[in-house]
């Protein structure tokens, strides 16, 4: 597995289309709560409200307009 981190390229677009999506952290290298508050982050960076669940390895995210 590689390992990433910092300016990794992850699927914000897909991510924040208004759906639901499941997220397995570790594999982009993460622990789940720094990669919950990572996308909470970035969905306010692009204007966006993001509802996020933790359960288990585990990162159910759901991202809005604000």
């Amino acid at each position: 597995m590689i390992k990433q981190h910092g300016n990794a390229k992850y699927p914000w677009s897909k991510w924040f289309d208004g759906r639901t999506h499941k997220i397995k952290p570790a594999k982009y290298g993460r622990d789940v709560e720094s990669f919950r508050r990572q996308i909470n982050g970035k969905a306010g960076s692009m204007g966006k409200k993001a509802i996020t669940r933790v359960e288990g390895e585990f990162v159910y995210v759901a991202a809005v307009d604000r």
